[in-house]
């Protein structure tokens, strides 16, 4: 399995050139209000995942000052992570994975690494320092013993 991390903007980019190929898997992360909430893929695509929610560990944080009027900040649910989950452990092991969310780092860094950890995966296009550990851990909490 390949995982190829993107920001919003280099996804879109993606996106806008080859279109959703049906025989690869697209995760994408948009925020859970304003502008980036705007899904990237529009309609029904069995291949791809579309979900809603922050970068934070817990809902309700203060966002920086340009971004707070927008809305409160929604920290992913347990719900949304075993649907995240449900959705990886779907997908074919030698598949090529695009996720992505705003900056590209901190909650597609979370997914990239826990497609390495748990599915065997090869990450391109990031470094795994820095992700959301909220998001890594509640994937891992939602993993099946192999």
């Amino acid at each position: 399995m390949n995982v190829y991390a993107y920001s919003r903007d280099k996804f879109t980019d993606y996106i806008m050139s080859y279109g959703v190929d049906p025989t690869q898997y697209y995760i994408s992360i948009i925020s859970s209000g304003g502008p980036k909430g705007i899904p990237v893929i529009n309609g029904q695509h069995d291949n791809v995942l579309t979900i809603a929610f922050d970068d934070v560990l817990e809902s309700g944080k203060q966002w920086g000052n340009d971004i707070k009027a927008f809305y409160p900040a929604v920290a992913i649910t347990e719900e949304q992570a075993q649907k995240l989950h449900d959705f990886i452990e779907a997908i074919p092991l030698n598949s090529n994975v695009h996720v992505h969310c705003v900056y590209g780092q901190s909650r597609t860094g979370a997914v990239a690494k826990y497609l390495q950890e748990y599915r065997d995966a090869t990450v391109h296009n990031i470094t795994l320092e820095k992700y959301n550990d909220r998001v890594f851990r509640l994937l891992k909490h939602t993993a099946r013993p192999r």
